[in-house]
């Protein structure tokens, strides 16, 4: 399932029926509703995209400009009023897994998928965190592809592999 919030407008409230192909006054329960949250802080913040496993955990990836995001780990260096990506996991009846913040200033996660091995992918933008090198890449023993940018490039594609049950990378 994908949603298309391109001619969104976030000043106004967004509702999401879920419903089994019928129509229900507004004012009706929807008995088909298994969980709904909301998720955020303090600011704007957005998700893009969403999977999920064989074990029917829920995984999200987003962005988010709020101090207070509800993350339960964070791999970021930056100050909180800026756009930093968002990345996450719920179980099947809502509760959350784990949810992890990562980068510095103006990185955006667009997409997330998962694989049968237990792993989460996440690929996004890392912006002007990465034009200032603080973009958080590879531990040294592990490498990395690019670990500084180049011809100073102010926005570069990022790729993230997590652990699907901490969200810690691998």
């Amino acid at each position: 399932v994908k949603f298309d919030f391109n001619n969104y407008n976030p000043k106004m409230p967004l509702y999401i029926q879920v419903d089994r192909g019928h129509s229900l006054p507004a004012n009706k329960n929807i008995d088909n509703l298994l969980w709904s949250t909301y998720m955020g802080g303090s600011d704007y913040d957005e998700i893009n995209d969403i999977d999920n496993d064989e074990n029917g955990d829920l995984y999200f990836a987003g962005h988010t400009f709020s101090a207070g995001f509800p993350a339960s780990s964070s791999i970021t260096v930056g100050p909180s009023f800026t756009t930093r990506a968002t990345m996450g996991s719920h179980h099947p009846l809502g509760e959350p897994k784990w949810i992890t913040i990562y980068g510095y200033k103006v990185d955006l996660a667009h997409s997330i998928a998962t694989d049968k091995l237990g792993n989460v992918y996440v690929a996004g933008l890392a912006g002007q965190s990465m034009s200032q090198n603080l973009f958080p890449v590879s531990p040294p023993q592990a490498g990395a592809y690019n670990k500084s940018p180049v011809n100073g490039n102010v926005n570069y594609a990022f790729l993230i592999k997590l652990n699907q049950n901490n969200g810690i990378r691998t």
